[in-house]
């Protein structure tokens, strides 16, 4: 008895287990820059700056939209396990969102966590530069 005791005291001090994080809504949004009316609207999520020692990283988006208002409501989420000990590189991770519904012409608010945007669908300038947060 003593001696199974002792083992899971020892593998409960074991400091080699990753330590498994989430992340939501970091890094920023982007917005297709050939955004056209009445077609599905795609959204660019950037975060810059992982640790190349990040392991089993999982990113995901997703995309509402609030006609009424026109609001598009753009959530992320980024689960990954980081080891005790880390590198200090930084490496990008993007995931893309779609809306389920077109968009019609109008302007809009890009809502991404505490950032929001502004932007008219369809994209004046065709081939421009994507619209961020942060800009």
């Amino acid at each position: 008895m003593h001696r199974s005791l002792l083992l899971v005291l020892l593998a409960a001090c074991a400091s080699d287990a990753p330590n498994q994080l989430v992340d939501h809504d970091v890094g920023i949004a982007c917005i297709d820059p050939d955004a056209e009316a009445d077609q599905p609207l795609e959204i660019l999520i950037m975060e810059t700056c992982f640790s190349g020692s990040t392991q089993d990283m999982e990113a995901s988006c997703s995309v509402g939209v609030d006609l009424g208002v026109h609001d598009v409501n753009v959530a992320s989420t980024y689960a990954y396990t980081v080891p005790d000990e880390q590198t200090d590189d930084c490496n990008d991770v993007q995931v893309r969102c779609t809306t389920t519904e077109a968009l019609p012409a109008g302007s809009y608010t890009l809502i991404y966590g505490t950032q929001t945007l502004s932007f008219a669908v369809p994209r004046s300038e065709p081939g421009a530069s994507p619209v961020c947060t942060g800009d």
